[in-house]
């Protein structure tokens, strides 16, 4: 008869064990999905701030490459007119 009470206590024992390792599981695994998602979201918003930064550098290179473009005809006019005023100025010291 003891040895049926010992196991009797030993299987409760055991079934009070496995109850406390399968709630810690659920626990770590909840833990582990509610990160997950977590990180998706935060992946997620990343990725839009990405694509948004991009449109930005983009339009900021359209208007580099036109900014350089004007002031490539700028020095080309600026050229221009100062051999304008050379000659004119040579032209008014011949006479």
């Amino acid at each position: 008869m003891p040895s049926s009470n010992n196991n009797n206590e030993v299987l409760s024992f055991e079934k009070w064990v496995l109850a406390i390792f399968s709630t810690l599981i659920l626990g770590i695994l909840g833990w582990m999905a509610k990160t997950v998602s977590d990180s998706q979201i935060q992946y997620a918003r990343i990725e839009e701030r990405l694509l948004s930064q991009n449109v930005i550098l983009v339009e900021l290179k359209g208007r580099f490459d036109s900014a350089t473009k004007y002031r490539l005809e700028l020095q080309s006019e600026v050229v221009s007119l100062k051999r304008r005023v050379s000659d004119i100025e040579r032209e008014l010291d011949r006479k």
